[in-house]
């Protein structure tokens, strides 16, 4: 598995501040969050990833991009931003590895 491997599963979300917002795909390194009010660029966010049933693994992460509805920069994914996770605990990296390395090889989808 490669850190760049993106993987959609369901009912993955985060809770960033005061909102619950789906995660749109997963890696190992990151992930895309799925919301009409992200975070801006460059901004270090702390928030509660949610793993299904789960209990919920706090990550800090930088913003690296935002999906801007009139102007995507990925088309198939909504308006949102990526997160590159800079700080988790050993096990809850061992959780998301765990979870990727479980998902149906369906869900992964290559890196664009």
């Amino acid at each position: 598995m490669k850190g760049t491997d993106r993987y959609y599963l369901h009912g993955v979300t985060c809770r960033l501040q005061d909102r619950e917002v789906p995660v749109a795909n997963l890696s190992v390194g990151g992930f895309f969050a799925a919301t009409e009010e992200p975070p801006g660029i460059g901004d270090v966010v702390t928030v509660q990833l949610r793993l299904n049933d789960r209990a919920p693994i706090t990550v800090q992460g930088k913003v690296t991009w935002i999906n801007v509805p009139d102007r995507p920069r990925v088309p198939e994914l909504p308006p949102g931003f990526g997160l590159k996770i800079l700080r988790a605990s050993f096990a809850d990296r061992m959780e998301i590895l765990r979870i990727l390395g479980d998902a149906d090889p369906a869900a992964m989808r290559p890196h664009s």
